[in-house]
């Protein structure tokens, strides 16, 4: 608490109309930085990091896999457990990443193929992971822009809005 207190000392430093000036303010995730904010900087939009709504989305993808994977952990030999288990990597891979050309032969299914196949079949096993994965993958190219295909922040905002909707 007296840390607290010693931080936000430091906005004082700064006059009201010059903490006003400031448009835009990144944080993570923890209310104390948003309350922080609304009181020193009562002009500016809040933004949360790519990095920790990246990060949300993988640990709420990881809730997913793992209660799946408790369905299946009356048989951990079946293929589903083992897959959820031992692959769980490629669905926190973005799917740019993921092989889609290397054949190599996967022990869980028992015959040649490529992660992006192995993928499929991980994906095929629930409706719900595979939706929170589409998610996830749909917020990592969202935030991907390519520097010559800039569209505007108003589209950006429209596109962002249509992603929480869903």
């Amino acid at each position: 608490m007296k840390k607290d207190l010693i931080s936000r000392r430091i906005f004082f430093y700064i006059t009201q109309s010059e903490r006003n000036k400031v448009k835009i303010i990144i944080i993570d995730m923890n209310d104390n930085y948003r309350n922080i904010a609304n009181i020193y900087f009562p002009e500016a939009k809040l933004c949360v990091d790519s990095f920790h709504i990246t990060k949300y989305f993988n640990n709420e993808l990881n809730k997913i896999r793992k209660k799946i994977m408790r369905r299946f952990s009356s048989d951990k030999s079946s293929i589903e457990y083992r897959l959820l288990k031992y692959r769980r990597h490629l669905l926190f891979q973005h799917q740019t990443d993921v092989d889609y050309v290397e054949l190599h032969y996967d022990r869980i299914l028992g015959y040649h193929t490529t992660d992006k196949n192995v993928l499929s079949k991980i994906l095929e096993i629930d409706s719900e992971l595979k939706k929170a994965h589409e998610l996830k993958e749909q917020y990592i190219d969202f935030n991907t822009v390519e520097e010559d295909n800039f569209v505007g922040l108003e589209a950006k905002s429209k596109e962002l809005d249509q992603l929480i909707i869903q």
